[in-house]
């Protein structure tokens, strides 16, 4: 969009638990979060894109191209930090609302993307205060984590999505993450 709010991309396996998030804790008005709303996943990916490709066409000898890329890469991610950094939770908000309405509440699936789909530099601030602020709401004592508080369960992916981060920031909690994947990976 014109001010750098992407939409969802409809291939979301998450959006179930988003919504079931939205409508038992977000009081009216509630909005469906529906393909009309705004995604900062879809967010995160565009940027990294972006700035995958522009070293590409760095490489190429490409200079339009990169500092077109790098153009609209700081573009969204500029939006992001506008629209979506939820500086009072530490996190990311999810999405937005077609009215720009904030969903505040954790999700695994999202709060583990940035370092996941390589958004960011996971030497930023606040990078390390979302991956944080997510284990602290959804991380369970068995170190595999909710989807959302009030989505118990989990996909597929976050057990590995959550050792990626932690691996990639050097934490020291990796290893529980890795004992936690081992024990709910299927053998094949």
């Amino acid at each position: 969009t014109k001010d750098g709010k992407l939409y969802f991309q409809t291939d979301e396996t998450y959006m179930w638990t988003l919504q079931k998030r939205t409508f038992e804790q977000v009081k009216y008005p509630n909005y469906y979060l529906g393909l009309d709303a705004y995604s900062v996943d879809s967010a995160f990916e565009w940027v990294a894109a972006c700035e995958n490709l522009a070293t590409i066409a760095k490489l190429l000898g490409s200079k339009e191209e990169y500092d077109e890329l790098k153009t609209k890469a700081n573009f969204v991610r500029e939006a992001i930090n506008k629209y979506y950094w939820l500086e009072k939770e530490g996190f990311f908000a999810p999405a937005l609302s077609i009215f720009n309405q904030a969903y505040c509440s954790p999700h695994a699936n999202v709060g583990l993307s940035p370092v996941w789909v390589g958004y960011s530099d996971a030497t930023g601030e606040k990078i390390k205060t979302n991956l944080t602020k997510h284990m602290e709401y959804l991380l369970k004592d068995n170190f595999l984590m909710r989807t959302t508080p009030n989505v118990d369960i989990f996909s597929g992916m976050i057990p590995g999505m959550l050792l990626y981060n932690l691996s990639y920031l050097n934490s020291h909690l990796a290893g529980k993450a890795y004992e936690s994947l081992i024990k709910c990976a299927s053998p094949s």
